[in-house]
Order: C-alpha cells, then structure tokens, then sequence
C-alpha cells in the first residue's frame, strides 16, 4: 500500500502534467513549496488525510490558474530605425480585458513582459510589469530583427502562471551615427561652424550652364558672342551663361579587407579601451562604421550648401552605385547602410572608372593606410581622376600603435619598434598617395567626419572643384 506522501506527490503531478499539456499553464516555485509541505505533513497524519491534502493543494492550483487565465492584449511601440550607439526609447503596454469579473479582480492578477534581445541589439530593461518602458542601443549597423516578446500571467494566490507567447517579430534598419551628422550640418547652416568654407562661391571662369541668347554690350565678353545668331541678325548677339553655385560630391567607399580591422568601443562610441582594461560594455565596431559615419556628416553637409551627393561603394567589384542627385543624402545613407566589410583585395581602379568622366567634382576616397604596397592600387587608380576631379583620400590612424606610442610605460622595446615600424609604413603610403596629386586626410577615428567636412568646405570655398 502507498504512503499518503507518495499519493500526495503522484496525484499532484498527475494533475499538473494533464494540465500543461493541454493549456499553456505551468505551476510557479510557491505551488512547488506548497506540495513539499503537504508530502511533509503527510508523514504525520493518517492515508485520507493525506489524500485529502493532496487533492486540495492541486485544487488550489487548478483554481488559481483558472484565476489568472485573463485575455491580455499587449501592444510594441518600438522605432523602425536606429542610429548605431544612440539610445531610443520603446515601450511594451497591456490591457487586462476580461468582460466577465470586476476590475477589482483583474487588478489582482499580476502580468509580466519579457522581451527577449538579439545580437547586437541592446536592451536596458527585459522584463517588467504590466508596463515595460525602456530604450533600446543598437551597436551594428544593417537590418536586425527583434524576437516576439512574451506575457506571463500569475494567479492571486501565486501558485499557477499562464505564458501567452506573441508571434509578431520587428525589423529594426539601424543606421550610422546619423545625430552626429545632422549636427554639424546644421551648425554650419546655422553659421556656428568656424570655417571660411561656409562661403558660397561659383567656379573660377565662365559657367558651364547655357541659358540665354541676348543682345550683345560692350562690356560683354567677347569669347561669349555667338556668331551663328550675329550673321541671322545681323547684330552682335552673345550667349548668357548661368553660373554654377551647386556641385557634385561623390563618396567612394571601400569595403574590402583594408576595412575589416576592427575597433573597440565604449557605448558612447568616443573612447577607445586601453588593451587589458575589462570594460564589460565594450563593443567592436569595424573600419567601415567608422568611415560611414564620416560620409553621412559629408553628404548631409552637401545638402545644406546645396551640392548634389552621390556614392560608389565598392571591394573586388563596384557593388553599388548612386549617381549624384541633388538633396541626396538620404538617398546615399539608405544605400550603404547595410554594408559589411568582406576580406578581397579591392579594385580602386574599377571604382574610379564609375567617376572618371563624369563632371568636375569633390571626390572623397574612405579606405585605409597600412604600407606603400597594399596602397600601390590605390596610387594608380588616382592617376586616372586625379587631373579633372578634387580628390581627398581618409583613413583612420591605428588606435592601438598611437596608445602605445603616446604610452609613458617603455618597458616593451619591442613593442615600442613594431608600433614605430607601423607609422611609418603608414606614413609612407600616405606620401606616395599626395605625390599622386591627392589630398590626405589621416586622423583618429572621432575626428574623421570633421576633418572631412573641412576639407570639402575648403575645397568649396577656393572653388578647387
């Protein structure tokens, strides 16, 4: 004959099994306590007690679930995009509708949101009740897709919990480091950039834009008479040209294996980890985040000088191309977004190709400066532009060779000399490229965007393009 206990624990699981597997409904840690205590007591008191116990405890627990079984309606407001390191608000609400029982009673049910994260997605807050109000950090840029989230409803008595899965994903496009951007586009449309680029000025000579045929004055130039309408009739007629205020400005992006090399940074995306520091909130951005970056504040600042934006992103091959457009910026940002690095040599010579005839104009180049030989592509593909077009080439210098350059600590003469070795491999490529006819842009990481934005204002304002 079986103990009471032993009845007590069968008849329990029975239940609890029967009753899991036809509704999504599992007992909580207090209805387990609850059936130690009674297996316990049963020790001590006769066999009907003991059944008596058992069958109340699953009572219990089969009333407690029926309890909490309310039709929770829960709602995600969570933003479509993202910009990578900035922090945006979502939040997760619940309505307790249950037409049959007083507000009082569903206000005794307690429901918890859990909201599961993704790779690369950050969440502040996972689970919280009722109400789930927290901000979302992306580090990666591309399309990411967060998981469904999830309701979880305990009864009054605590001993019974229903779980209501959501079968509904969201994508999420996160971007570049587009705030910084639209930053310093509006402080130089709002004159508080302190640059002489901020002046508008036509090409040097005459425009490139017919509009008109009129009579011709003494004053006029006489390389402007047009002397097939003079002979029509009969008096000097001369060609009135329309100055050019706007311009093209084409970013060329490499995403080859130059741009793979990866960079450590906090969530505030503006200081680099010394090595061996253990900063849990470290995340690994790429080159190429960095150099998206740089080109969102470029063409955003095109915009507001009113020059026409374009790109050519490209590895072994020129995998996307947008031909400049005027207001292009938003065009140009949600065509590169998503791209990765993928370790191939790239072809410079093929990317310049795409820009080689097409009108005079401020070509930006983002890659990377590692030795005179891997740079050799590049130098000869600058021949092939660099004679119609203003040409700036930007890279990053290595964190990790300037922290150790700039270290007090001396104790590693070996490091000491492959860190020297490196800048000055690095600085040798960068002088073959400005014997090329280009312009360098070579700085760390947080000024890149800047210095690129300085150097199209400065070419604007001397009207070099």
């Amino acid at each position: 004959m079986f103990s009471a206990p032993a009845l007590l624990i069968v008849a329990g699981l029975a239940i609890l099994a029967l009753a899991c597997s036809l509704f999504p409904v599992a007992p909580t840690s207090r209805a387990a306590l609850a059936f130690l205590v009674g297996a316990v007591i049963c020790f001590f008191v006769p066999v009907f007690f003991g059944l008596v116990i058992a069958v109340g405890t699953a009572g219990l627990i089969v009333v407690d679930a029926l309890l909490g079984a309310r039709r929770i309606s829960a709602r995600r407001t969570m933003p479509a995009q993202l910009a990578r390191g900035v922090a945006s608000a979502f939040q997760i609400t619940t309505n307790k509708l249950d037409s049959e029982h007083s507000s009082e009673s569903t206000a005794s049910v307690t429901t918890k949101i859990r909201q599961p994260s993704c790779a690369d997605i950050e969440m502040s807050q996972k689970e919280a009740r009722d109400n789930l109000r927290a901000t979302t950090t992306a580090h990666r840029r591309g399309l990411h897709t967060i998981p469904p989230f999830a309701t979880r409803t305990t009864g009054p008595l605590g001993l019974a919990v229903w779980h209501q899965p959501t079968k509904n994903t969201h994508e999420i496009k996160v971007f570049p480091d587009l705030p910084a951007a639209y930053r310093l586009a509006h402080s130089i449309q709002q004159g508080r950039f302190a640059t002489a680029g901020l002046k508008r000025r036509g090409p040097l000579g005459l425009g490139t834009n017919f509009e008109s045929v009129r009579e011709y004055f003494p004053d006029d130039d006489m390389r402007t008479v047009n002397w097939s309408a003079t002979a029509r009739t009969g008096r000097p007629m001369t060609n009135q040209y329309r100055v050019e205020q706007d311009r093209d400005v084409i970013v060329l992006v490499d995403t080859g294996r130059l741009m793979t090399a990866p960079l450590p940074l906090t969530d505030a995306g503006s200081e680099l980890l010394d090595i061996g520091e253990e900063v849990s909130t470290t995340h690994i951005v790429t080159r190429l985040d960095i150099a998206l970056d740089a080109l969102c504040g470029l063409v955003s600042v095109a915009d507001v000088m009113g020059d026409r934006s374009g790109v050519v992103a490209f590895n072994s091959s020129v995998r996307k191309h947008l031909r400049p457009r005027r207001a292009g910026a938003r065009a140009v940002i949600r065509t590169v977004f998503d791209l990765e690095p993928i370790p191939v040599d790239s072809d410079f010579e093929a990317a310049c190709q795409r820009v080689g005839k097409s009108k005079r104009s401020f070509l930006l180049i983002l890659t990377d400066f590692m030795d005179a030989q891997s740079a050799e592509p590049l130098v000869r593909a600058l021949r092939t532009v660099v004679k119609k077009h203003r040409v700036v080439v930007a890279g990053i210098l290595d964190p990790d060779v300037s922290r150790i350059l700039d270290s007090t600590d001396s104790s590693d003469p070996l490091l000491e000399a492959g860190a020297s070795e490196m800048v000055r491999a690095a600085q040798e490529a960068v002088d073959r490229i400005k014997n090329a006819g280009a312009e360098v842009v070579y700085c760390n990481h947080k000024d890149l965007m800047l210095e690129c934005v300085k150097s199209y204002l400065g070419a604007k304002q001397r009207a070099a393009f």
